[in-house]
């Protein structure tokens, strides 16, 4: 894993160890001083510089014990804009009566006109029990979009209120703002305080399935990858030492990495030094995935590696099961690596698109379903063939 720290916004440091126990050093505080220290990172392959900042907690600041005895701090009102009237402060303590097993019932949940309510509650509330409460309620009554009448649309207040529960030491309301993140990514207003959070764990958290469903929710971002710190954190989870959150940054790179290697002011060549080793992991998806970027990215010395994968006839649709989020779901993932099920389609495929940067073009045949076997047979034969032809003149890795 790859530190990352945005010298204007890093504010709470991990560790790099793997250990689905840990925590982040530090969890939200409500005022306080923040002590800061320069430190020297690695980013994209580069040591850099930046701030890393600790929190310490102002003098008779509010804070209370939680169940498991966490130490909770305490959101104020000037985490969001919005103010309750009498008659919203009597609905909210009417809504926080009827919670149930630590969650409210579904229908008002779901209930658009309870959207603030429950957003200010998450802003407010010292009790983790209604913080954890109000998050979820604010995935099911929010959404992304301003056109859906049955539920609120998210806005800076709702970010503000996600961002800050992402950077909570409590792992389940740090998980539920996880869940509730997608909602403040998919509109036209991207509120970027969770963009910041997101980027940040992704490279940083300790827990995998975190860092799994971080890199997820980024590649919600519309043009995410103009988006430099999108990029480099897409591209920094292919050194993951999980298949699962090496997965879900392949599927954004597939088509973008070209575009993503520009963003970050990088050749071809360094992108593809990220690519090149997932050819040989034991996942098939991995490799088929790793082959079709490696073609979008137009890096042609990659090819010599791709035919190396002519042969391959492992099934490359598979479903990764599972993992587990900070919430303890069991998360299982279906991929399939290209239009028909084997490793060496794909490389077939990647071949023929990296062609059009050579002398001679590459055209597969038409895969009949019919006689699979029989038709994918032809179409390695004839990437081979291609490859045979042009070798000597194709630039060496």
């Amino acid at each position: 894993m790859w530190s990352v720290v945005n010298p204007s916004s890093a504010k709470h440091a991990y560790t790099e160890k793997e250990d689905q126990a840990a925590q982040p050093c530090n969890g939200p505080t409500s005022g306080g001083t923040a002590t800061t220290a320069w430190v020297r990172v690695r980013l994209r392959g580069v040591v850099r510089s930046g701030h890393s900042c600790t929190w310490d907690r102002p003098a008779g600041a509010s804070a209370r014990v939680g169940a498991a005895g966490r130490r909770v701090a305490a959101a104020d009102e000037g985490l969001v804009k919005m103010r309750l009237d009498a008659t919203e402060q009597q609905a909210l303590s009417e809504l926080v009566g009827k919670l149930e097993h630590d969650r409210f019932p579904s229908d008002q949940a779901a209930d658009p006109k309870h959207a603030r309510l429950f957003a200010y509650l998450a802003a407010t509330s010292q009790d983790p029990k209604q913080v954890a409460a109000a998050l979820a309620a604010m995935r099911l009554s929010y959404t992304s979009s301003s056109h859906n009448p049955n539920r609120a649309t998210a806005d800076a207040d709702y970010g503000r209120v996600v961002a800050y529960h992402l950077r909570s030491s409590d792992p389940q309301i740090q998980g539920l703002a996880l869940e509730a993140a997608p909602h403040a990514l998919g509109g036209s207003e991207v509120q970027q305080p969770v963009v910041d959070e997101l980027v940040r764990i992704a490279a940083q958290h300790p827990h995998a399935g975190a860092r799994a469903d971080a890199v997820q929710a980024l590649q919600l971002v519309q043009g995410f990858a103009e988006d430099p710190r999108i990029a480099g954190a897409l591209l920094d989870a292919l050194r993951d030492d999980k298949a699962y959150v090496v997965s879900r940054s392949l599927f954004a790179l597939r088509t973008w990495a070209a575009e993503l290697a520009g963003r970050l002011g990088q050749g071809r060549a360094d992108v593809a030094g990220d690519l090149l080793p997932l050819l040989g992991q034991p996942d098939p998806y991995v490799r088929s995935a790793a082959v079709a970027a490696l073609s979008y990215l137009g890096y042609l010395p990659s090819a010599h590696a791709i035919a190396k994968l002519l042969d391959d006839k492992t099934k490359n649709t598979y479903v990764l099961c599972c993992y587990t989020s900070l919430t303890s779901q069991k998360i299982s993932i279906e991929h399939r690596g290209s239009d028909w099920p084997e490793v060496r389609d794909a490389a077939v495929n990647a071949l023929a698109r990296l062609s059009s940067r050579t002398t001679t073009i590459f055209r597969p045949d038409r895969v009949d379903p019919a006689e699979l076997e029989a038709s994918l047979d032809r179409n390695a034969r004839a990437a081979k063939a291609w490859y045979a032809k042009l070798r000597a003149e194709l630039p060496k890795e």
